[in-house]
Formats: C-alpha cells, sequence, structure tokens
C-alpha cells in the first residue's frame, strides 16, 4: 500500500505540474511559433503524462497483483497451485499469497493469506501441503508467525484461519470419519457461530481430545486407531456437552449446515449432557 500511495502523491504533484507549464509554454510563446508547431509541443507533453500513468500503472500491477506460481501439487482430478501475488512489502513486510484448489481444469475454491516472513519472496519451503479424503491442507509457515492451517475441501468449502483461536460449547450428535457434527449449546466467546447452529468440527494433525478423566488422546491422522473408532474409543455419546476451541472455520450461513466446517484444536467433554426436543 505504501507503494500505491507514493505513486498517487507523484501523480498528484506531476499532473498539475505539466499542465502549468503547457500553459506557461503557449502562453510565452504564443507570438513565436505558429498554431501547428504549439499543438505539437502540447502532444508531447500529453504524451509524457500518458506514457507516465501507464508506467505507474504498470508498477502498481506488478507490485501489488500480479500472481506469481510458487509451487502445483495433483492428486487427480485435483489440482492445487500457490501464488505469491505482487511483491513483499517494504522493506520487512508481509506477503500476500493465494490457494487454488480446480478439479479438471475448473476451480472449485480459493484463499488468500497473509504470510510474515521477514519480507522474504515465499517458496515452497513456506508451504506444507496434505491431502485428505476430502480436503487438502495447507500449513503456512513463516519466519515470524506461528504455523497457520488453511483447509480447502473438494465441495468448494474452505476455512479460514482466525487471528486468535475461538471457543464455543455444543452438544455431541455423532462421529464422522475424521471429524463430529454437533450443535452449540452455549457460544461462548465464539463471533463466527450462534446459538443452535450445526457443523462439523474436522480434526487435524495437533488436535487432542481430553476425557473426563483428564486423560489426553491425540489425533494422528494416518493411524488406524482414529476416524470412526475413535468414538467407540472415547465412550463420548450423543448429547454430551464438548468444549471445542477451533482456530479456522467457514462462514457461518443459516441452513447450509452441513456446508458450517470449524477446524477443532482442543476438545473436551465437560461432563454435561442436554436432550434437544424435535
Amino acid at each position: 500500500m505504501m507503494k500505491i500511495f507514493l505513486i498517487l502523491l507523484l501523480l498528484i504533484v506531476l499532473c498539475p505540474l505539466l499542465l502549468i507549464l503547457e500553459k506557461r509554454y503557449a502562453k510565452t510563446h504564443a507570438e513565436q511559433i505558429d498554431h501547428k508547431k504549439r499543438n505539437a509541443v502540447l502532444a508531447v507533453l500529453r504524451g509524457i503524462l500518458l506514457l507516465f500513468l501507464t508506467a505507474a500503472g504498470f508498477l502498481i500491477y506488478k507490485t501489488e497483483y500480479e500472481p506469481k506460481e510458487i509451487g502445483v501439487y495433483d492428486r487427480e482430478p485435483y489440482r492445487l497451485v500457490i501464488y505469491h501475488v505482487g511483491e513483499p512489502g517494504f522493506p520487512f513486510g508481509t506477503s500476500d499469497c493465494r490457494l487454488v484448489l480446480s478439479r479438471d481444469g475448473r476451480r472449485t475454491g480459493s484463499m488468500d493469506v497473509t504470510l510474515h516472513n521477514d519480507g522474504k519472496n515465499p517458496d515452497t519451503e513456506n508451504f506444507i501441503v496434505e491431502w485428505r479424503e476430502d480436503r487438502v491442507c495447507v500449513t503456512v509457515r513463516g519466519e515470524e508467525q506461528e504455523d497457520t492451517l488453511c483447509t480447502l475441501y473438494f465441495d468448494g468449502e474452505g476455512m479460514r484461519p482466525l487471528d486468535a483461536p475461538q471457543e464455543f460449547r455444543a452438544n455431541l450428535i455423532r462421529w464422522e470419519k475424521d471429524g463430529l457434527r454437533v450443535r452449540i449449546c452455549d457460544p461462548m466467546d465464539n463471533t463466527v457461530f450462534p446459538d443452535g447452529a450445526e457443523l462439523t468440527v474436522g480434526f487435524t494433525e495437533g488436535t487432542y481430545f481430553i476425557d473426563l478423566d483428564g486423560s489426553v488422546t491425540e489425533y494422528h491422522p494416518h493411524s488406524t486407531l482414529f476416524g470412526r473408532p475413535i468414538g467407540k474409543k472415547l465412550g463420548w455419546v450423543e448429547g454430551m456437552v464438548l468444549q471445542i476451541e477451533f482456530s479456522a472455520c467457514t462462514d457461518y450461513s443459516a441452513g447450509n449446515g452441513f456446508g458450517n466446517r470449524a477446524l477443532g484444536g482442543r476438545i473436551e467433554n465437560v461432563d454435561v449432557i442436554v436432550v434437544y426436543e424435535d
């Protein structure tokens, strides 16, 4: 943004200056040159201004909007392309990146990510890509930030990372593969999902469960211990209230229960049972 501000400031100063020079030249030399020569001089001045405007527009595009491909990751029929958009902020600013997921050449989802990397251009070392059954997970790593997990679902629903984790309490509806279905009974401090909202809470590397006795069970995506069997292992049943900390989510949409998702970090059984009546 600083680059755009400086360019606009220069335009504000240069444009009036060129117009003043144009009028002064025309007034001073009105008696010495004929009308044709005067028009030629004015055309040159206008051409210089147009050239400058074109160069300024090109510079703004290159520094703020041009997407440059960082890496391509394929898992047929899906493809994930990671772009660096513009240039890092000067001198040690952030970088804007974009994750684009497509299926057979048709875009199904995208997500913009801000990378704090000490002003360096991002590369493939800043992104760890993991393909799951129904989504692709991208861990974003920068020198001046904690790892951030971004998720793009194959059905086009992408999760946006939160600035800080949020929590809510919800009744367990059922266990799903790599996730669970819940209905919120206490929104607590969360600003995304209202009371009564139904959503899916997904698991990823780093998700852990705290049982009533204080025991901790970590989630490992590639372990046969998890998936559907985790519900039987923990013994958590429908109606139990879980306190869930989440770090990423989709924007809430009423009436779109299966499109509402959150990424669980800490999931704790708080030993409260609330029964909803239909």
